[in-house]
């Protein structure tokens, strides 16, 4: 196992657990690249929402392998910009290839946006990223800084009141008798509620903040696709604090589990991902 680094989250919404950014691998970030459309519609969605448009600057904070930025890129133009953001070096690597005149991505921090003067973008958003962030109030701060006055953010995150299904199984597999005592960071994390995300923004000086609750579904071609979707979105975080025995182990029980989720096609579908979409103006 590769040496790892962990950061400890600081929520009112979750509890504290160690989350490490050194398990992801070059083959995470590609499976990735590959597994997350989920996460990609999500942020169409949510940019939608945003209203951003041609000539805007925008910063990604937590941009992945480039994939909703370059969407981005496209709608603002020529003449905007979108600058993109991500802690994994192996997933900004991948994301240099979508690199273009109107489109950049750097490793980064959400909680020190230091290289932009304040007042630099139009739009800020975050898209499946803020429950990782371990400070998420300075998180927030920062990004109220770097937008302008009347900027807008988005943020597109999991509902804490209505736990995801592949957390529950997931929880259910791990209370097994072999992976007790092996407690991992996502088994405590918890996403932000309606509520606490609306005080997280409007505590960070943003105004007419409008959050929605929307119903989705996850599917893939089998149920180790399913397992590898969540290992690549959680960069190795689901099942990374596991022996690779016991890895090994847990993904087989966790395939049987999402095998019961297969439709009429073969498919594996996950009914009940519930997010909350919540854009707000810099004041």
């Amino acid at each position: 196992m590769r040496g790892v680094s962990t950061q400890t989250v600081d929520t009112d919404n979750a509890a504290h657990a160690e989350i490490s950014l050194s398990l992801d691998t070059k083959d995470l970030a590609q499976l990735y690249d590959t597994h997350s459309d989920y996460q990609y519609d999500g942020g169409k969605t949510l940019v939608a929402k945003m209203g951003i448009s041609p000539n805007w600057s925008v910063l990604d904070i937590g941009s992945g392998t480039g994939q909703l930025g370059s969407h981005v890129a496209r709608l603002v133009g020529p003449a905007g910009h979108v600058f993109g953001i991500e802690p994994l070096e192996e997933r900004v690597a991948l994301s240099q290839s979508r690199a273009g005149a109107n489109l950049s991505f750097a490793v980064g921090d959400a909680q020190d946006l230091s290289r932009f003067p304040s007042g630099s973008f139009d739009a800020v958003y975050m898209n499946s990223v803020i429950h990782w962030v371990p400070d998420q109030r300075k998180a927030l701060a920062e990004a109220h800084r770097v937008l302008r006055q009347g900027g807008v953010i988005g943020i597109a995150t999991g509902s804490g009141e209505h736990p995801q299904p592949h957390g529950v199984i997931k929880k259910r597999v791990l209370s097994g008798e072999r992976y007790r005592g092996f407690v991992g960071p996502t088994q405590s994390r918890a996403n932000p509620t309606r509520g606490g995300l609306e005080e997280l923004l409007g505590g960070a000086g943003f105004r007419e903040v409008d959050v929605e609750l929307l119903e989705g579904a996850v599917e893939t071609d089998d149920a180790k696709g399913m397992v590898d979707f969540v290992q690549a979105y959680s960069f190795g975080n689901f099942l990374g604090h596991l022996p690779e025995d016991l890895q090994r182990a847990a993904r087989d029980d966790l395939e049987r589990e999402f095998g019961e989720f297969r439709t009429e096609g073969g498919k594996i579908r996950m009914q009940g991902m519930t997010r909350l979409f919540a854009v707000a103006v810099r004041a």
